[in-house]
């Protein structure tokens, strides 16, 4: 990929202080804060602008009149009213995942989205790194954003060359050279127990002993405010009760769903533009694009490598969060704190490679065989892939009714297996991290041993725990909130309750792959693609020995990955048969008959 250099002059602090325009292609503005948005929302072209999070969303409309905003909740009558009243200039910031849908609606409305607006994907990088768990929303977003004339991926962290998707590969990529960029000092805070030190921060911050104080003309500031990033809401919650914390003292960010608003319970979630309070949590729900204005915030981060989500990659989610804090009058803006520790790796590069490989055999043979398969095969097939069955790098394209290979799920896995197993290694692999995206790691690393015991109130909490309390609420036949309040914390309990019942949800052990898969087993495409495909199998008035039929039968599951015992006497319940049992050379052979 050839680089296109801009350099900025010498006295530029932002993007419009020399360009009018956003390149068509990848932008690395290489700076966070220096309005790369902003360009589009100032620009006399209509815009629509895709953002990884409805927080980012919310967070520029809190500071410009003129956006309208795309996301759950949003009605095509409000954008009409919005169009209506922009008939020349539209800026439309929508999310990854509506992209599709704002296309869709525009086109509704007489404008072709393609031809009439230019299309900004900020923040781009987390096309990658969002992957595994918003697959489809990203894979829409990739095939809408390449339909429109003018386009710009945007990110100050753009993805390593390395991990580029496939279909990024051969844009123009544009990079900013800074002359007066300072290289971000990070104070880096080794520890047994991140968690921990976060309570320990917290309560210094109570107490009045403010661990990070700045001399400015003599005169000494101290921080009032704390930002803790930390990617694990149950996390939050246990640092918040460690420190004992009231709702009064925190705002929470994160993403506003059941599951979260039980766990936090007496905590409220907000919104960046809610007032200030002393202590803000944040997950990667507003790690990156969203403007944070404090007069002496600091940015904490929380790596915990017993908790994996927590772990941040450093050349993009903690560079994003060094950027956050605007206020050019906050001493403190460019202090990023991580507190962090690390440990040896439970795979080696050497083995993580072989089971890359093997996925990347699986994935052809197995797009191979869904290829050649009858259409009721194909049914059954792909409802796995709406179960999030599928454990391969296959990819499944509506327009063609094919499966092809999917390189973004695999340089997906490459990418979190390197931030997992190689980054948190050790304490001179995360300085090498630091060092690689362009920190200054001058500050000599704390090391810090805590004895204290830090209580997870939350680890009790799980899926297998929530399904054994809706079970048992269930042969009780009481407590009828609770069961509505678990069916919205899981949604999918109530499925498998209700489909494989009680017993068997035991004796598969609560787990939640067991339950998948006997729910997948037994579904109607699964069941039909069977019968469908043994009808052209087994013909009438042919006797099939037991050890014929099991052959059959285990052939056909392996097709569509059915999990069972096999037994011979399951054909009935795919084909009419009758048990016989018939001499063969002098030798009765049970089998079975078609009838």
């Amino acid at each position: 990929m050839q680089t296109n250099l801009i350099q900025a002059p010498d006295n530029a602090l932002y993007l419009s202080d020399f360009m009018n325009e956003l390149p068509k292609g990848i932008l690395n503005k290489k700076a966070c804060g220096v309005g790369g948005s902003s360009l589009a929302i100032f620009s006399n072209d209509s815009y629509v602008v895709a953002c990884p999070t409805v927080e980012l969303i919310l967070n520029k409309q809190s500071q410009h009149s003129n956006i309208f905003g795309i996301y759950s909740g949003i009605t095509y009558e409000a954008l009409r009213d919005y169009v209506s009243n922009s008939p020349t200039n539209y800026k439309i910031f929508t999310t990854y995942d509506s992209l599709p849908k704002t296309v869709s609606w525009l086109k509704s409305l007489g404008i072709n989205a393609y031809s009439k607006c230019k299309l900004l994907v900020d923040e781009y990088h987390k096309i990658l790194s969002d992957y595994s768990y918003r697959d489809k929303a990203i894979n829409s977003l990739l095939k809408e954003s390449l339909k429109f004339d003018y386009y710009t991926f945007l990110s100050a962290t753009p993805i390593n060359p390395k991990f580029t998707p496939t279909e990024l590969v051969d844009l123009d990529y544009y990079e900013i050279e800074w002359s007066n960029l300072v290289k971000k000092k990070p104070d880096r805070i080794k520890t047994n127990k991140p968690f921990q030190a976060a309570v320990n921060i917290i309560k210094q911050y109570k107490l009045g002993n403010y661990s990070i104080t700045k001399n400015v003309s003599g005169q000494e500031l101290v921080s009032r405010e704390a930002y803790f990033f930390v990617n694990s809401v149950k996390a939050i919650k246990d640092i918040i009760e460690n420190a004992n914390l009231l709702p009064s003292e925190v705002k929470i960010i994160c993403a506003d769903s059941p599951r979260n608003r039980e766990v936090l319970d007496e905590f409220s979630i907000g919104h960046m533009s809610d007032l200030n309070k002393p202590f803000t949590f944040i997950t990667s729900k507003s790690f990156l694009g969203v403007d944070i204005y404090s007069d002496s915030g600091i940015a904490y981060v929380v790596s915990n490598l017993n908790r994996k989500t927590t772990l941040l990659d450093i050349s993009t989610d903690l560079y994003q969060i060094s950027g956050r804090i605007r206020n050019t009058n906050n001493p403190f803006k460019d202090t990023i704190c991580h507190i962090y520790n690390t440990g040896a790796s439970d795979m080696t590069p050497e083995e993580f490679k072989e089971i890359v490989e093997q996925k990347v055999e699986d994935t052809h043979q197995q797009v191979d065989l869904f290829n050649n398969v009858s259409e009721s095969q194909k049914k059954a097939i792909l409802k796995r892939f709406e179960m999030d069955m599928e454990d391969d790098y296959s990819y499944y394209n509506s327009e063609t009714n094919l499966l092809e290979f999917n390189n973004l799920k695999k340089l997906n896995e490459e990418f979190n297996f390197e931030i997992v197993n190689e980054i948190y290694r050790n304490g001179l692999s995360v300085r090498e991290a630091y060092i690689k995206a362009g920190f200054d790691v001058s500050i000599t690393q704390e090391f810090l041993k805590i004895e204290e015991t830090f209580f997870n109130r939350l680890t009790k909490y799980s899926f297998k725990d929530v399904l054994k309390e809706y079970c048992q609420l269930l042969e009780e036949d009481n407590d009828n909130s609770r069961r509505i309040q678990i069916e919205l914390l899981e949604p999918d309990i109530k499925d498998y309750v209700s489909k494989l019942g009680i017993s068997t949800v035991r004796t598969l052990k609560y787990i939640k792959s067991s339950l998948q898969s006997a729910m997948y087993s037994s579904c109607e495409e699964v069941n039909n693609a069977i019968s469908s495909s043994l009808k052209k199998r087994i013909e009438p008035g042919v006797f099939y020995r037991t050890e014929d039929i099991k052959q059959i039968l285990s052939e056909e599951f392996s097709i569509l990955k059915v999990k069972k015992s096999i037994k011979a006497n399951m054909i009935s319940d795919f084909v009419p048969m009758n048990y016989k049992a018939k001499k063969i050379n002098g030798k009765v052979v049970k089998g079975y008959l078609r009838c």
